[in-house]
């Protein structure tokens, strides 16, 4: 741990590299800090994981699986021991290179490409089963085109009506409801 060039990973990196959850993770670490003693701390107080570390808790997962340890913390202790059982299941375990950890990501994205291109390719599909949009026919083009000349001639008729009414000045249709008389 003395080493200002270590590789530290966060809580949620190692999350994901050990496929473990936030308080799983927690108690892991707890188990890490009785057998081996703190981790580092970020600004925000949260552990920073080494690498070795990660390679141990592995190994103790391991040897958990396996049945050759009851619980994490006993398989840690194994592992601090250095017994020869465990010293062979700490060299199967590799040490997670970052290079690594692009390369999982990288699989992940093509895989999310490849499930977005098989869903355009069904939507094409489906957009190319629908039925063409219909353009009318010339009969319906004629029906439209005289029910808006119709509608045309009524406004006009209203406006020359109303234009000869005021040219000729003829009298509203009403008278106010004013009693004095005359405008």
């Amino acid at each position: 741990m003395d080493n200002q060039e270590e590789m530290l990973y966060s809580p949620a990196e190692v999350e994901r590299q050990l496929g473990v959850k936030g308080s799983t993770l927690r108690n892991y670490a707890k188990a890490y800090e009785n057998v081996y003693g703190g981790l580092y701390r970020g600004t925000r107080n949260e552990r920073l994981w080494p690498a070795e570390a990660l390679r141990r808790l592995d190994a103790a997962r391991r040897l958990l699986q396996s049945g050759q340890a009851v619980s994490l913390e006993a398989a840690l202790g194994a592992l601090a021991k250095g017994d020869a059982e465990v010293s062979s299941v700490l060299a199967e375990v590799r040490q997670p290179e970052p290079m690594m950890l692009v390369l999982e990501e990288l699989r992940a994205l093509r895989q999310e490409v490849g499930e977005m291109r098989q869903e355009n390719a069904t939507l094409r599909e489906q957009l190319q089963a629908l039925p063409a949009p219909q353009e009318p026919s010339q009969a319906e083009y004629v029906a439209r085109l005289e029910q808006l000349y119709a509608e045309a001639d009524k406004r006009a008729q209203y406006a020359v009506d109303e234009l000869k009414r005021r040219d000729l000045g003829a009298q509203p249709k009403h008278r106010g409801w004013w009693p004095w008389g005359k405008r």
